[in-house]
């Protein structure tokens, strides 16, 4: 078997997720370099004059505690291997039907974009 392109794959998987984890992490007011204040204003918090769910301050309040203690680079790799993890798990139960619901989540049988219930497939960022 040929490994190289498995590989070549998860490597570049590796670069996108963390990319895309780091990007996530820009309109929460963390970046490599600093991390914005918030402030909470009743159900909502304030992070650079953008309202989010007080249930998102809390999750971002437990991701600084983690960056804190284990630097940026690490806490972003780390969220990028989960993610990449969890993904690789749905298809590998995808592919031998184990999800029970009938549907494709991260793939389609047909090659085009996801089976998403019935819905038009879109990704949407809870904020």
């Amino acid at each position: 078997m040929n490994k190289h392109k498995p590989k070549a794959y998860a490597l570049q998987a590796r670069r996108d997720f963390i990319a895309a984890v780091t990007q996530r992490a820009h309109p929460l007011g963390i970046t490599a370099t600093e991390i914005l204040s918030n402030h909470r204003q009743g159900d909502v918090v304030i992070i650079d004059g953008r309202e989010w769910s007080a249930k998102t301050g809390e999750q971002r309040k437990r991701l600084i505690q983690r960056i804190e203690r284990d630097g940026f680079e690490t806490t972003m790799g780390a969220t990028a291997y989960t993610w990449f993890n969890r993904f690789a798990a749905l298809r590998y139960m995808e592919l031998h039907d184990y999800l029970g619901h009938g549907h494709r989540v991260p793939s389609n049988r047909d090659g085009g974009p996801p089976e998403s219930f019935g819905q038009p497939w879109t990704w949407t960022c809870q904020g």
